[in-house]
């Protein structure tokens, strides 16, 4: 009867686990949704990119391997969209339905990895914070631009595997081998997405190799390279390009190009762009500055101090915290290790599982050292600090960050009263990372009209765009693109030669209707530009009156539209 009782409560306690996360997971999936229908964040022209792309795919028979304009960066996005274009039509909302479809796989996924390394209370703790974010966060998330999702749902993936593969050596069946391949699969897929997935894959692998070197001599090698070169197979025409996003990746191609001026204090920029602002806003900080306001990023303002005091203590709480985890992982790890080959009777099962439990936290952690490191050391940090998304996979170390605090807190074991003064101020600290990635979120909320504003200009001007008869336009790459996807490349545009380029041309099917000649501009075609590009306007003028070319200037929905005038000094279109 005893025995009946706790079976029936362990079955309980069990199920309540799986009840409470998935409760969690539905409503950070609804609270997405609802974000995608305004749509927020807004589009812009990368998303654009991945938009045309699946619509290549989906009308077109296309396949293209890589991001149009970037010959390492895999579509896996626009191949998800492609089949949600068919059932559902081109919109934003469709393009970004594969997004939430792997965010939430991705929290399933983290559900498994924080039970399987730590506890299934941390595990709920975990989910809670995951379905919570900033607006730069629920960028990396929503926003169809490649690399972020996937990092994250893919890296917390192989951790998964080499775990199970890790905690079950010894033990023959085709479940192994099968393994083995998702591990190879799930690797060389991400791989192509996105170079970024690289410090997971040698994390998780490295758990393999330690714990799995006596399979080497049977099919698990095969099996594991099989599944890799099956996943990876996307990458082997444009294996060429992969020195150059591993270049990319370290920031030597930003470098080119960038002025001595520009360079100066390059290594002070990139401690305040990692630590006062790419950590924070990674995990949970809503900023309360821009960053030019923060030092060497820009200029000082009455922002300057609070702002760098509250973002950076943030990110020296959240190092303290990955170094506590390190420091326990590291040193249970050597103490277990020692004890495995001094007394033979620790190397039993649940011995085992102990040593590749602590391994498995060890890598994880270190995983998200050698994300920050990685960053850190990169150009691309100082001279681009908007480039946060290559920091995303912080968010899959969630786990190993809380569990120091957790466990000092005594509740792990649910160990209410307060003992100490160090079990106080872990519960204090709890409290207060609680609310300040609540009031994060809430603040994210304010900036939802703006996007909302933003997609209903956008199809206004989509639509006097096409009442005025203009189909093609010259125009800066962080428009151009958003428009063709938008208005589902009825209107083409391409970007102008002169007298400033900004971005570039990354189809050049639809460019070359624009301008058939990449390096002549067109006569017959206006010129449009978002009306707060003051320096693109005013150089634009001032070549025109240089060079005696003469256009029409409108103001169409807070964009400035050139037209050419013709022969007898008529502009050759409905007046707006």
């Amino acid at each position: 009867m005893a025995n009946w009782k706790k079976n029936l409560l362990n079955f309980i306690k069990n199920r309540s686990y799986g009840l409470i996360a998935s409760i969690i997971i539905i409503w950070s999936l609804i609270f997405r949704i609802i974000l995608t229908m305004f749509p927020y964040p807004e589009v812009n022209s990368d998303e654009g990119t991945m938009g045309i792309e699946a619509m290549h795919i989906a009308f077109q028979g296309q396949h293209p391997i890589y991001l149009y304009g970037q010959n390492y960066m895999g579509v896996l996005e626009a191949y998800i969209a492609a089949p949600f274009f068919h059932l559902f039509g081109v919109s934003v909302f469709t393009l970004r339905l594969g997004m939430l479809l792997m965010f939430g796989l991705f929290m399933v996924v983290m559900y498994w990895l924080s039970s399987l390394f730590y506890s299934k209370k941390i595990a709920l703790i975990t989910l809670f914070l995951l379905s919570l974010a900033t607006s730069d966060m629920l960028v990396q998330q929503l926003r169809a631009v490649g690399g972020a999702i996937e990092t994250l749902l893919f890296g917390a993936l192989m951790f998964v595997i080499s775990y199970l593969l890790a905690s079950e050596v010894g033990h023959q069946s085709y479940k192994r081998y099968l393994l083995y391949s998702a591990w190879g699969f799930t690797a060389g897929i991400a791989l192509w997405v996105h170079i970024l997935v690289l410090p997971f894959v040698l994390s998780s692998g490295l758990l393999i190799l330690i714990f799995c070197y006596r399979e080497w001599r049977s099919m698990a090698i095969p099996c594991l390279l099989l599944g890799l070169f099956v996943g990876g197979f996307l990458l082997i025409p444009g294996y060429k390009a992969i020195p150059n996003a591993l270049s990319t990746q370290g920031g030597e191609v930003v470098l080119q190009g960038v002025s001595p001026a520009e360079r100066m204090n390059l290594f002070q920029k990139q401690l305040v762009s990692t630590f006062l602002w790419g950590i924070p806003l990674t995990t949970w900080i809503q900023p309360i500055c821009t960053y030019q306001e923060l030092p060497y990023l820009g200029h000082f303002t009455s922002s300057t101090l609070s702002c760098s005091v509250f973002q950076g203590a943030w990110s020296i709480g959240y190092l303290t915290l990955l170094t506590l985890g390190l420091t326990a992982a590291s040193s249970t790890c050597w103490k277990l290790w020692k004890q495995r080959y001094a007394h033979y009777q620790l190397r039993s099962k649940a011995g085992e599982l102990s040593v590749v439990t602590h391994f498995a936290r060890l890598m994880l952690l270190f995983t998200g050292c050698m994300v920050i490191v990685l960053y850190l050391r990169s150009p691309l940090s100082g001279l681009k600090p908007e480039s946060t998304r290559y920091l995303v996979g912080l968010l899959v170390v969630t786990p190993g960050i809380l569990w120091p605090i957790w466990r000092l807190a005594g509740l792990e074991k649910l160990k209410l009263p307060l003992k100490s003064a160090f079990m106080w101020l872990s519960r204090i600290v709890l409290v207060f990372i609680t609310s300040i990635v609540l009031t994060s979120t809430i603040s994210t909320l304010s900036t939802i009209p703006v996007a909302y504003a933003d997609a209903q200009q956008q199809q206004k001007l989509i639509q006097d765009l096409l009442r005025m008869n203009i189909r093609h336009v010259y125009l800066e790459y962080w428009s151009c693109y958003r428009l063709l996807f938008q208005s589902q490349e009825h209107i083409l545009c391409a970007t102008p030669p002169y007298p400033t380029v900004v971005g570039s041309d990354r189809y050049a099917a639809d460019a070359r209707l624009v301008q058939p000649n990449p390096h002549v501009i067109n006569p017959a075609i206006p010129f449009l530009f978002p009306i707060d590009n003051k320096k693109e306007i005013t150089d634009f003028e001032l070549y025109n009156k240089t060079h005696h070319k003469y256009f029409q200037k409108y103001i169409v929905d807070d964009m400035v539209l050139y037209v050419p005038l013709s022969s007898d000094g008529k502009a050759a279109i409905l007046s707006p």
